[in-house]
């Protein structure tokens, strides 16, 4: 109990340091209120017929009515202050029969005083400590976005009120308080004189629910304790039935509250504590960043420019999925992810070709191809002459006695292989040639099968239709080459002009088929 008083005591302080930290002064905030209020009283003392709920006699009743204006003041997001004038009125039945003994009641003792009714009415100012209850958690909303506010509220005032206490079933006087009482008289001609003044505790509880910037809906229960029990003129009358020693009432009402000032915010609606805990949440989170990789590409959310790269992609370090010949499709999407620089692509990164000679645009030569026309790897059209192509699809060159490809020769026949896939229907002869070197039977033989290989590395390699290739040989009879042989020493390697000119005789051609 003691711990929880000092952790009450201490909280104010808390609030302030809080709020030093988040503003520079409460001049940033609204921190005035005015309010207005009306609602129904409920009097609970000597007269009154039910404890917890209100009687009638005809068109008599104990709930009346009441209105209240104040005018309130935060301190800080904790604490304010509270002045309020109310008006109202209040009333009780008893019935209960009885001779009232040793009653001074002005007429004859006989009389059944004990069942009495009574009618009053107030003017009533206050003044009141308010807590702001909804600031003793943390809420995990945000700190200005909260829609519901509790206060509770304690202080003391003062009571001026004037009371009349009549015959249950007349209107005949039995005593009054704040007139010229002369028991036994009709009320309807007593006269009035200074209103009774008491003081009085107050115990308040009010829930606000925000409108706007500038207004809030109010709903409010005060419990009022008088330090007299003269409010329903009871020690007059007599006998004090329910054994109260001061007179009591509460008051519900519903009303408005305004804040005052030019400023967008609002003290009593603002938590420095829940600014503290989402300033560290947002911390918190923004740490979490820096290690939580929610696509798993290997670059951290807090610095990825694209969290949601799928599973497996290559990405840069900004968490982008590579594109890696830059033309504006990631690789993962891209058809022909190493299209030439600057080249113009579709939505899957293939280049265009506007001739459709399946050549793209960046690597043709010829944009304006005719439909169907055969062309080489360059996008240049294809003629036949005489069953010869014409010399723009490569040789390829072999050494001495040899029908192996070599290395440099590879890439000649991708470049062949390139023009019979953009050339469905093109057939090709290949044909073999040799030097001079050896019989002509052998030099046939030997450019056959330099021909088969080629047509063999083709098949393999690059899946070509084996269908499409023709081999035939030369052997030695088509040289190429035709310099005599001149026995010259090049560079003291021991090789002759007749060895290179030799080697450009071992080959292999293309021609296109008729």
């Amino acid at each position: 109990m003691k711990n929880l008083f000092l952790s009450i005591c201490l909280l104010p302080f808390v609030y302030v340091f809080a709020q030093d930290n988040q503003f520079q002064s409460t001049s940033q905030l609204n921190s005035w209120n005015v309010d207005f209020g009306f609602g129904q009283v409920q009097f609970y003392g000597d007269i009154k017929e039910y404890d917890w709920y209100p009687a009638k006699l005809g068109q008599f009743k104990e709930m009346r009515y009441g209105a209240d204006l104040s005018v309130s003041k935060m301190l800080n997001n904790l604490y304010g202050f509270n002045i309020s004038l109310n008006r109202g009125g209040f009333a009780g039945i008893r019935r209960k029969g009885g001779e009232c003994i040793g009653c001074n009641t002005g007429h004859n003792p006989i009389v059944d005083t004990m069942s009495v009714k009574f009618e009053g009415d107030y003017w009533m100012s206050d003044v009141s400590l308010v807590y702001n209850l909804s600031n003793l958690m943390i809420k995990t909303n945000n700190p200005f976005g909260k829609k519901w506010l509790f206060l509770g509220e304690a202080g003391v005032g003062l009571i001026a009120f004037r009371t009349l206490q009549t015959e249950l079933n007349s209107n005949i006087l039995v005593a009054a308080r704040g007139y010229n009482d002369f028991p036994g008289i009709n009320v309807d001609n007593i006269e009035t004189k200074a209103r009774q003044t008491e003081s009085l505790f107050k115990l308040g509880l009010a829930g606000k629910y925000r409108l706007n910037d500038k207004l809030d809906l109010k709903a409010s229960a005060k419990y009022y304790q008088a330090f007299t029990d003269l409010l329903d003129a009871a020690a007059v009358s007599g006998k004090d039935v329910n054994g109260a020693k001061n007179d009591k009432f509460v008051y519900f009402s519903l009303g408005v509250s305004y804040k005052i000032g030019n400023k967008k915010l609002s003290l009593e609606w603002y938590s420095p504590l829940d600014k503290m805990y989402h300033s560290q949440k947002k911390a918190h989170k923004q740490i979490d960043g820096l290690t939580k990789d929610s696509d798993g590409d290997g670059v951290a959310d807090q610095f990825d420019k694209n969290p949601e790269t799928p599973e497996g992609v290559s990405v840069d370090g900004g968490g982008n999925a590579l594109d890696v010949d830059m033309d504006g499709v990631a690789d993962y999407l891209d058809a022909d992810p190493f299209s030439n620089k600057d080249a113009i692509v579709d939505e899957f990164g293939k280049e265009l070709d506007d001739d459709g000679d399946g050549i793209p645009n960046s690597q043709d030569l010829e944009l304006n191809t005719k439909s169907g026309s055969l062309v080489t790897s360059q996008g240049v059209t294809l003629k036949a002459t005489g069953g010869v192509s014409s010399s723009l699809l490569p040789s390829v060159y072999f050494s001495s006695s040899s029908m192996s490809l070599r290395n440099e020769d590879i890439k000649q026949l991708a470049t062949v292989a390139k023009t019979l896939r953009n050339n469905p229907d093109l057939i090709l002869v290949v044909v073999g040639h040799t030097d001079s070197y050896g019989d002509v039977y052998t030099n046939y033989q030997l450019g056959l099968d330099r021909a088969n290989m080629v047509i063999n590395h083709l098949k393999d390699v690059y899946g070509i239709d084996a269908n499409r290739l023709k081999a035939d040989s030369k052997g030695e009879t088509t040289p190429l080459a035709l310099t005599p042989a001149i026995q010259v020493e090049i560079e003291g390697r021991g090789i002759t002009i007749d060895d290179y000119l030799s080697e450009i005789n071992r080959r292999v051609d293309f021609e296109i088929a008729e």
